[in-house]
């Protein structure tokens, strides 16, 4: 039993480690191109949506505006040129491992609107939509896009993996933190002392005790010291500090 436990446990490491970045990996050869391919024909210029683009995302709104992107609005426009730069920036950030698991969340809500984009308004059909527990697994929706969402709940749920700006940027900050000095710790008998040099002996004995004991002695012998300081006195010091 306890060999089966070790071997349950390294399969357990060893998924952990592999599954985000294969993840990552089939997302790259499977999805990069494609969406940055989609991004390209959604952009005339940088802050240009192309006709395509709202006939992709508004199709009811152009076809009623007669394919005239200046009646689209604002808002309309917008909302093209976030889906467009969406299209370019969250794949590149999944594949170089960069806030992986915001860029892989912000991917899983594309997909799903552009799911719904296509069966509410370019009415797909029930061969594009599919069905689950069939004998037909290529439909485009429901049977390809739901792999998609699942390689990118993989990487929501474990990160990138060890092969990843984050995994560096986190190694890098810890490091960081390691070489960090401690920071002073002020007694609370030294404060009386920077305060009141009378009530310093009452204190220094009790702080230096670790104990929990000795610190709540520590704070309960100090504090009517403290409380007979002036206002004045104390702003002083603060002001000085």
């Amino acid at each position: 039993m306890t060999k089966i436990t070790t071997v349950l446990t390294r399969l357990n490491r060893a998924g952990d480690a592999i599954l985000p970045l294969a993840a990552r990996f089939v997302f790259a050869a499977v999805l990069l191109v494609y969406f940055w391919a989609s991004g390209v024909t959604k952009l005339d210029g940088v802050f240009t949506p192309s006709l395509g683009a709202y006939a992709q995302i508004f199709p009811r709104a152009m076809e009623a505006a007669g394919l005239d992107p200046s009646q689209m609005g604002a808002l309309r426009r917008l909302v093209v040129l976030l889906g467009a730069w969406a299209e370019f920036l969250l794949p590149a950030m999944i594949v170089l491992g960069l806030a992986t698991r915001l860029a892989a969340l912000g991917m899983v809500g594309f997909i799903v609107v552009q799911s719904l984009t296509d069966i509410i308004g370019h009415k797909a059909g029930p061969q594009t939509i599919g069905t689950w527990f069939d004998r037909v697994s290529d439909a485009l929706i429901l049977d390809q896009r739901a792999f998609w969402i699942l390689g990118l709940m993989v990487l929501i749920l474990k990160g990138p993996g060890a092969l990843s700006v984050d995994r560096l940027v986190t190694s890098g900050w810890r490091a960081a933190k390691a070489s960090m000095p401690p920071r002073p710790h002020m007694a609370m008998g030294n404060i009386v002392n920077t305060l009141n040099p009378k009530a310093s002996h009452m204190a220094t004995d009790e702080a230096s005790k670790s104990t929990p004991a000795a610190i709540f002695c520590d704070r309960a012998i100090a504090a009517p010291a403290i409380a007979k300081i002036g206002a004045k006195k104390l702003a002083a010091l603060i002001t000085i500090g």
